[in-house]
C-alpha cells in the first residue's frame, strides 16, 4: 500500500513541478517590441531538466524515472493543449524535451542506459504526435529530427 501512495505522491510532485515550470516560463515572457524580439525566461525549465537528469543518471532513477517524468509531462501537455486550444504555447514543452534529450543522449554505442532514455523520449514523442497535439507540430518535427534522438 505504501508503494502506491509513494507512486501517487511522486506523480503529483512531478505534475506540480512541470506545471510550475510551464507557468513560470509563460508568465515571464517579454513580448516583442520594435527592434527587439520577444524573450522567454527558461530558468525554471532548465533547473527542472537538470534535476531530472541528475536523478536519472546519478541517483539510480534510470529510464523508469524518465518514463514517469515524460508520462506526467505528456499528460500536462495534453491538458494544456485542450484547455488553451489556439493559445497553446509549445515552447516550454519543447525546451523540456530538448533539454532531456541533450542531457541523457548516449555518448557512445555501448551506453545502454542512454539508449533506453532515447527510446523513452521517442515513445513520448509518439504520444504527442501532431495528430493529437497540432499546436506542438513544429516543435515535434524539430525534436524528431534532432541528432540526439537519431544519432
Amino acid at each position: 500500500m505504501s508503494t502506491v501512495q509513494g507512486d501517487d505522491l511522486t506523480e503529483r510532485f512531478l505534475r506540480n513541478l512541470v506545471e510550475l515550470c510551464v507557468v513560470h516560463c509563460l508568465n515571464h515572457e517579454i513580448p516583442a517590441a520594435p527592434g527587439r524580439p520577444s524573450t522567454t525566461n527558461f530558468a525554471a525549465i532548465d533547473c527542472f531538466v537538470r534535476l531530472v537528469a541528475c536523478l536519472v543518471q546519478k541517483h539510480g532513477g534510470g529510464p523508469q524515472l524518465l518514463h514517469r517524468v515524460l508520462t506526467v509531462m505528456v499528460g500536462v501537455m495534453l491538458h494544456d493543449a485542450e484547455e488553451r486550444a489556439a493559445a497553446f504555447s509549445s515552447r516550454p514543452y519543447f525546451r523540456i524535451m530538448l533539454g532531456l534529450l541533450s542531457e541523457l543522449a548516449p555518448t557512445d554505442a555501448s551506453d545502454v542506459g542512454g539508449f533506453a532514455c532515447v527510446m523513452t523520449c521517442a515513445a513520448c514523442l509518439h504520444a504527442v504526435q501532431p495528430l493529437r497535439v497540432p499546436g506542438f507540430a513544429f516543435a515535434w518535427l524539430e525534436l524528431v529530427s534532432h541528432r540526439a534522438l537519431m544519432p
